[in-house]
């Protein structure tokens, strides 16, 4: 086994790469944080559970995204796992230059987390590492308190929004 500190093979290319990891179809959250100038906001795909005891979670966050420097540092972070109706509120902190969130698109959690409303779950994360792996920074985080409803997700796959349709 490689370990997560050597380069990748130089025979992967990395546009190949990409569209094979696109065949696996993600939800989609977005991590918030209160900085000094409000509550930042960024839309990701890449998150797990790591450990339900104690109940632990990672994402990753790309080294160039603009938004690093208000992330990579958090000491909490909300994740928000939305549902398929906030398509456009994962449009807005995709890609979106101001990635400051609304005063009516977020709410505290219990443990004073800013989380998005309407969100299918929202999970209030205290950050216990954050290690460069490649070219992002993975950030784990210890749950501290979590909501959660019944709804459909929004989905991601093959480079568009979709849903969950069981089968």
């Amino acid at each position: 086994m490689t370990s997560a500190a050597t380069p990748p093979s130089a025979g992967v290319d990395p546009a190949a790469f990409r569209f094979a990891l696109g065949r696996f179809a993600t939800g989609v959250a977005v991590v918030t944080a209160q900085t000094d100038l409000g509550v930042a906001g960024i839309t990701i795909n890449s998150f797990t559970s790591v450990s339900l005891k104690p109940p632990i979670v990672l994402w990753c966050l790309d080294d160039k995204a603009s938004r690093y420097p208000l992330f990579a540092k958090a000491a909490r972070f909300g994740i928000s796992i939305l549902a398929a109706d906030q398509q456009s509120l994962s449009n807005r902190f995709a890609k979106s230059p101001a990635p400051f969130a609304d005063a009516s698109d977020w709410e505290l959690s219990d443990a004073g987390v800013p989380v998005m409303r309407g969100a299918l779950a929202q999970l209030s994360c205290r950050s216990i590492e954050a290690r460069p792996m490649g070219d992002h920074l993975v950030i784990a985080g210890e749950v501290e308190s979590l909501a959660a409803r019944k709804g459909d997700p929004l989905a991601y796959f093959d480079g568009r929004y979709g849903g969950v349709h069981p089968i």
